[in-house]
Parts: C-alpha cells; structure tokens; sequence
C-alpha cells in the first residue's frame, strides 16, 4: 500500500476504518506481541522447547499453545560465550599510567 493511503485510513473518522486504523497504528509503535514470558536455558535444551511446554508449564489456563511462538536466540555480547569486560583493559584515575582489568565476579580490578 502506498504511504499516503496508509494515513488517510489512519486518520480516517469512517466507522468502517478503525479496526485497520488500530493494527496500522499497532505497527506504528510495534505493538505486534505481547512478551508472556522469558527464560534463560541450557543448550541442550534450546532446539527441544516447544509452545506446548510452555503451556503445559503455565499456571494459567487461559495460555494455548497456538497462541505462542517460541523464539530461541543466543545472546553473547558479541563475544561469544567470554564477557566482553573481562578481555578490556582500563586505567585508573589515580594511576593512568598502570593498566587494570575488571574481574567481573570479584567486583574489583587488579
């Protein structure tokens, strides 16, 4: 569809045009889906989770498997499975000349 036609339905006060105004203006803000949950898995698991699991882990009754789409991703920091932090060097104020590095479980730089 063209741009200009997206808005006048957009702005359009016609009765027969809200319904398609609210999903062009649910685009709009990418209020497509909404999040119902979030976890954090092991590998061995990532390719075997499915909606069903999801459902059948619910408390609710009203969540159906054909409502969901699982989505698996990896999030790595862009460093794989290292902390990116940890392979930074960083100088201190007190002394710029000596470089440290920032453990990230110890809460402290050395």
């Amino acid at each position: 569809m063209r741009d200009d036609t997206l808005q006048v339905i957009k702005k359009s006060k016609n009765p027969d045009l809200q319904a398609s105004a609210q999903i062009l203006k649910r685009i709009d803000y990418r209020d497509l889906y909404k999040v119902v949950a979030d976890r954090i898995i092991s590998k061995e698991f990532k390719q075997k989770i499915c909606a069903k699991d999801i459902c059948d882990y619910s408390d609710s009754n009203e969540l159906k498997s054909e409502d969901l789409l699982v989505h698996t991703f990896r999030l790595d920091w862009g460093s794989g499975e290292n902390y990116p932090l940890d392979s930074m060097i960083f100088y201190e104020s007190e002394k710029p000349d000596t470089p440290c590095t920032l453990h990230l479980k110890k809460n402290e730089t050395s």
